[in-house]
């Protein structure tokens, strides 16, 4: 998987657009969403919640409303045939419309042109049913991440 290539793709519809890619606004765009959701939010630390996968090379999603970004996720290659979708966040305000949903898919689309076949992310215990509801299928026990309940999550790609 060519992680150093910057890939961009764009959805558009009448107000909002995704994009996916390494480029900096991107990386900046979810590191803005990240520290308002998580580590003011939620509480997390901050070198807890931007930790060592957040290079140059990472893939993120953003969806934006206008030039505001309201959801993002990022992209971690595992191994050629395995990558792991985390930091999914939507802010509230936006919560339940779908569009942590369409970050996630633009995130699968991406892996999946890049020859990706599993896809798996650590969620937290009360969001796994979320993503049951587009085909992730829980695997092992309940477990603590950064003091919180998570689960793992997989799912294979077509």
């Amino acid at each position: 998987m060519a992680r150093s290539e910057e890939k961009q793709s764009v959805y558009r519809n009448t107000v909002h657009s995704v994009a996916v890619g390494n480029a900096p606004y991107l990386k900046a765009a979810s590191h803005y969403l990240r520290y308002a959701i998580f580590v003011l939010g939620k509480g997390i630390n901050q070198s807890v919640e931007f930790d060592d996968q957040d290079g140059p090379n990472t893939i993120y999603s953003v969806l934006f409303q206008g030039e505001k970004p309201i959801a993002t996720a990022r992209l971690l290659v595992i191994n050629s045939q395995t990558v792991r979708i985390s930091r999914v966040a939507t802010t509230k305000a936006f919560r339940g419309r779908g569009f942590g949903r369409t970050v996630v898919q633009s995130l699968e689309n991406y892996a999946s042109e890049a020859g990706a076949q599993t896809v798996e992310l650590h969620a937290e215990i009360t969001a796994a049913a979320f993503y049951e509801t587009f085909g992730y299928q829980r695997e092992g026990q309940v477990y603590q991440e950064d003091g919180i309940a998570c689960v793992t999550l997989k799912k294979t790609l077509h």
